[in-house]
Parts: C-alpha cells; structure tokens; sequence
C-alpha cells in the first residue's frame, strides 16, 4: 500500500467516525445549539483538522506499508475517538461525547470533544 493510500484510507475512517456522529444526532439538529454549532465554521475547521491529523498519525503510527487497508481505516476511526476520550479524561470537568450549549463560550475545539 502506497503512503498516500494509507493516508487516505485512514482519513476515510476518521471521516466515517464524523459522519456517524451527525447522523447520531440527526433528530437534534432542529435544536438552536446544534444548529448553531452545525453553521460554525471555526468548528468545521477543527472537525476537518482532527480528520486530516488522524488520517497522518494513522500513517506514522503504522509506518509498514504491509499493512492492510482495513488497518489504517480502524487505526484512523480510532484517532478522533481516543483523543475525545483522552481529553476527557484529563480534564477538569467530565465531558460528553456531544455538542455544548453555545451559552458555554467555549472555543470550537471545546465544542468538538463535548458532544452529546
């Protein structure tokens, strides 16, 4: 497997990961602070980040090139999630795997570790 279609296949999952949380919160979306929050496009910069990121750690984190797609499609879906998990753990508060209020002030990234 060629470095660029591991970077791509592993941004692949991380973008899966993405999709299936909008579609978790599909019957929230008419909701002010998802709407709000869907329409940010500071925290769709941090969303596409955190994709691209996870897609390029999945690549150094398996350098070989004899690994299989599937292993940098999980590697890159694991990415996002671990570091949300991360985060949460370390912090101050507890977080929620889904959006704050908007009320919350908090800057984007804040808004994309806090979905409920």
């Amino acid at each position: 497997m060629t470095q660029l279609a591991s970077i791509v296949t592993a941004t692949t999952g991380a973008l899966a990961v993405e999709c299936l949380h909008w579609y978790s919160l599909r019957e929230k979306l008419a909701a002010s602070r998802y709407r709000k929050l869907f329409r940010s496009p500071e925290y769709w910069i941090v969303t596409v980040g955190m994709i691209v990121i996870s897609g390029i750690a999945s690549w150094i984190w398996l350098p070989n090139a004899t690994h299989v797609p599937r292993e940098y499609f999980l590697t890159g879906a694991a990415f996002p999630l671990l570091l949300k998990k991360t985060i949460s753990a370390v912090g101050n508060e507890p977080l929620k795997l889904g959006a704050a209020t908007p009320e919350d002030q908090r800057a984007p990234i804040g808004d994309y570790f806090r979905i409920n």
